[in-house]
């Protein structure tokens, strides 16, 4: 990348404006990963463009970004024989740790780490989800659109209130028998989860 098409990146038009520009690209980058629906592709998309940014930044700047420290995290490999609800409760505490992770660090390297972290979780959230025998039309549910955690939580604990074992399995063989919420879940993560297959 040369300096020309580094300021189009950061949208700058001198070097005086450069770390006000990369502070606020920077700032944006985060915000989208901490506000938006966590889709893989349109987080995957996001990190190319913060890569873009960075680059632009060393160019102008000359300076590099310090590679971060390795952020080891245990990631969750969810089964079809995991308890729903005890899944559920593990998802959510990772995912608050990744926007947590998200909201606090400053190194772009660091930032893409952690994303693609919440990357995989997503996708493994979706994997065990997904119901492979579940014949339906994209229309039918919005893969964006994400329900409320304590309207799906609730739905999940009545849910398990009324069968002897809430594993993710259930949720597909007693697919015809779920609230509207889980089956709209159940639809949406399989929808999510064929797309990123394909």
């Amino acid at each position: 990348m040369n300096e020309s098409t580094a300021k189009i990146v950061l949208n700058i038009s001198s070097f005086e404006d450069l770390n006000d520009a990369w502070d606020t690209a920077f700032f944006d980058h985060k915000q989208y990963f901490l506000t938006k629906t966590p889709l893989p592709t349109l987080f995957e998309n996001r990190l190319k463009k913060l890569r873009l940014s960075a680059e632009a930044y060393t160019v102008l700047s000359q300076e590099v970004f310090a590679q971060s420290e390795k952020i080891v995290r245990e990631e969750l490999n969810f089964q079809s024989e995991d308890l729903v609800l005890e899944a559920f409760n593990r998802y959510q505490h990772d995912r608050m740790r990744c926007k947590q992770s998200i909201a606090q660090t400053n190194s772009p390297l660091e930032l893409e780490e952690v994303v693609s972290q919440w990357i995989r979780l997503e996708e493994n959230w979706c994997r065990v989800w997904a119901d492979s025998q579940l014949n339906m039309e994209e229309n039918s549910v919005v893969i964006g659109k994400e329900p409320d955690p304590m309207v799906l939580l609730t739905a999940i604990k009545e849910w398990v209130a009324s069968i002897d074992s809430p594993i993710f399995s259930r949720l597909h063989s007693d697919f015809s028998f779920l609230s509207d919420v889980l089956k709209d879940e159940v639809k949406r993560l399989t929808l999510l989860h064929q797309k990123k297959r394909q």
